[in-house]
Parts: C-alpha cells; sequence; structure tokens
C-alpha cells in the first residue's frame, strides 16, 4: 500500500523477467480510504515461488492471495503480407461461430518482436485490422507514424 510508482514499474520487469506471462498494477483504495496498488500476476504453476520471492522482495507486501485460473486460447497462424512500408507478420486467430454459424477470423498486424508465448514484448504493438481490408493495408498508407 505504500508501494511508489517506480517501485511497481521495477517489480513489474522483474516479474516479466523471472517469467510471468503478464502482470499489471491498479490503483485502488483500501479500507480507511487509503491509496494503494492492486498488483496481479499471472503465470505458469511452476514459476508461482520464484515470482513471490521477487513480489516480497521488490514491494512492501507481507502477503499475497493466489487463485488457480484456466485459459482458453483460439488457434492462431503466422502470414507476412507486403505493404508499401515493407513486411507485416499478420497473426491470424480463428474462433468457432455460434451454433449454425461459420467460423470467424481475425488479423492483427503485429509491429514488434513476440515472445515464447505469443504474446507481445512490450515494445510491440498490434492493430487489429478490418475484415474487408484483411488483404490489403491501405488504411496504413494514410497513417503518419511518428518517432516519440
Amino acid at each position: 500500500d505504500d508501494c511508489t510508482g517506480e517501485m511497481m514499474g521495477l517489480t513489474m520487469e522483474l516479474l516479466l523477467a523471472a517469467g510471468a506471462r503478464d502482470v499489471n498494477y491498479t490503483p485502488i483504495y483500501m479500507k480507511k480510504n487509503r491509496p494503494a496498488c492492486k498488483l496481479e500476476v499471472l503465470c505458469k504453476e511452476e514459476k508461482v515461488s520464484a515470482l513471490e520471492e521477487v513480489i516480497f522482495h521488490q514491494t512492501t507486501a507481507i502477503g499475497l492471495r493466489k487463485r488457480k485460473e484456466v485459459r482458453r486460447i483460439l488457434p492462431r497462424k503466422k502470414e507476412t503480407v507486403m505493404t508499401p512500408y515493407g513486411e507485416v507478420e499478420l497473426k491470424i486467430c480463428t474462433s468457432a461461430g455460434e451454433k449454425g454459424s461459420s467460423s470467424r477470423s481475425r488479423r492483427w498486424a503485429i509491429f514488434g518482436e513476440e515472445s515464447d508465448n505469443t504474446s507481445l514484448k512490450p515494445s510491440g504493438v498490434r492493430f487489429p485490422l478490418i475484415k474487408e481490408k484483411q488483404n490489403s493495408l491501405t488504411s496504413f498508407q494514410s497513417a503518419k507514424f511518428r518517432s516519440i
């Protein structure tokens, strides 16, 4: 409850480096209206102990709450297309439609590197592609890219 934003940022980096699949923290208010941060970490079961040690060492936490969750992912495949800006990697996810309907396909233009668990590293950005424009990336032609 008294960790600074800098402490939480470092903790997030260390948790990801130690094998967490995802980390986020959210500002919350605790009893007596005290401001705090709620830290959430997703990981494989074999990483729990190591990640708990990171949390206890890097934050002021004196206890944790844990629960098991079930993950459902869509089947996916990668495809590369040529655009006026060079090659763009697409991630194509397919989900079965509702009863009586056909399956749907979603495509994501991936900019940046991917980690081994198919989620983007923090430097990556992804954009959903509108179905009508799946085979051409003309919408990107009008986009203005700038360095930040």
